[in-house]
């Protein structure tokens, strides 16, 4: 398709039509910016790339700049300052505490959290995933806090969800008090894993 003319954004089609006419089916292109050209073929059983040059498209985001106070009996999203690779612009500096997919499909979910050294032990913490449409949790874990440890987690989780839906890194402790995140250098020389959330598309949905 030559799209020099374009005047916007369009999309290539290749129509397979029948012996009777009928339209068996369309296979549509990522769009083309205007002015743009592009191929298109169709195959049997395969879908298309979503609109990035990755493969796998996805995003990573971490706080590594500043520690972040999480207070008493709160589950409290994580803000995120840093952004690791977003191929499709599903993380926004306006939003920092979430992840949100444009594209439906399967997903693999990753998230690291270790907080600052506690004084005092036995008290339950927790870090984990939130699908916020709809609302659920496909992957967190909770443990009794070690006193001075830096009590790190970690999960995993593939789950389905349709565009639109938002993750969240979130954290939750029941100290007593007010909790920081760890980052380099809030506790001596040791290397812990900082608030890290991963959303990476591995497949279409199922």
């Amino acid at each position: 398709m030559d799209g020099t003319s374009a005047a916007s954004t369009f999309y290539a089609t290749v129509q397979i039509i029948s012996p009777s006419g009928r339209v068996m089916t369309n296979a549509i292109s990522n769009p083309i910016a205007a002015g743009g050209s592009a191929d298109v073929t169709w195959f049997r059983g395969v879908t298309n790339i979503p609109s990035s040059s990755a493969v796998l498209p996805g995003t990573s985001v971490d706080r590594s700049i500043t520690s972040q106070s999480i207070p008493n009996n709160t589950s409290t999203p994580i803000s995120f300052d840093s952004v690791l690779f977003d191929d499709l612009g599903w993380f926004t500096a306006s939003s920092p505490t979430k992840i949100t997919v444009n594209i439906a499909g399967q997903f693999l979910l990753t998230y690291t959290l270790a907080w600052v050294y506690p004084g005092a032990g036995g008290f339950a913490i927790q870090t984990g995933i939130d699908q916020l449409s709809p609302t659920a949790v496909p992957v967190s874990g909770q443990i009794a806090a070690s006193g001075g440890q830096p009590n790190a987690q970690t999960g995993a989780a593939i789950v389905n969800v349709g565009a639109g839906t938002s993750f969240t890194l979130f954290a939750y402790q029941v100290s007593g008090g007010s909790m920081n995140t760890w980052i380099a250098g809030s506790a001596g020389t040791d290397v812990q894993p900082i608030p890290t959330l991963s959303v990476v598309r591995i497949g279409d949905r199922v």
